[in-house]
């Protein structure tokens, strides 16, 4: 490989890595995720943009802050037992692409469906829609007190792990490429053109020497 065709795949692995991470961080953005008071009757509309033709999921985050499992299971229900729920939630929420209804879902949200170290989920339903601006709906009747000591929010997301788009793919190998291969490709050719270039000094520098030697000596 020639020095030009060395310094081109360079600049092109540093425009892939550049290129993905943009990517990357515009389709796994949560479409949605806005604080809510669950205290208190809801009744609220958030302009949704979604990205890439995805299963998403429509969730309640409740922050866990720190507070006691036991007392988390009482207020949000404990997912591995269905006899053990919370404090139940009336939803309904609608999707509309301009004045079209999409989907729209009345529920109860009675149990958790996830827990993580910093969060508990409640699960409201999934959507699967074409990419474009739609207009999200939500209206939550009977509050309770208790939800006052959690920060709340309404979230739209997916799960990255069942991605079943050419986008998450992309994402899923790009970030192998990136990690693994490019330095890799980009490390051996920077060494090689480190070498070719200090051999380049080194031979300069010999050609020179004997250049300015004297005749009798050569």
């Amino acid at each position: 490989m020639n020095n030009r065709s060395a310094i081109i795949t360079i600049i092109l692995l540093s425009v892939h890595a550049f290129f993905t991470h943009l990517f990357t961080e515009h389709f796994s953005q949560a479409p949605l995720k806005e604080t809510i008071n669950l205290s208190q009757p809801v009744n609220s509309m958030f302009d949704v943009d979604i990205p890439m033709e995805q299963t998403y999921q429509i969730k309640l985050l409740f922050d866990r802050e720190e507070q006691d499992f036991e007392y988390l299971k009482g207020v949000l229900g404990n997912m591995t037992n269905s006899d053990e729920n919370g404090i139940p939630l009336d939803v309904a929420w609608s999707l509309h692409k301009e004045d079209t209804l999409v989907k729209s879902t009345s529920l109860v949200a009675l149990n958790s469906c996830g827990w993580s170290q910093a969060q508990v989920y409640r699960c409201l339903g999934k959507i699967k829609v074409p990419p474009g601006k739609y207009r999200f709906s939500i209206s939550i009747n009977h509050p309770n007190i208790e939800f006052a000591k959690f920060r709340s929010y309404i979230s739209i997301n997916y799960n990255f792990k069942s991605g079943d788009t050419w986008h998450t793919g992309y994402m899923f190998w790009g970030m192998l490429f990136n990690l693994f291969i490019a330095p890799f490709v980009g490390g051996t050719i920077l060494l090689a053109l480190i070498i070719r270039y200090i051999r380049h000094l080194t031979s300069g520098s010999t050609g020179s020497c004997a250049a300015s030697l004297p005749l009798a000596e050569r």
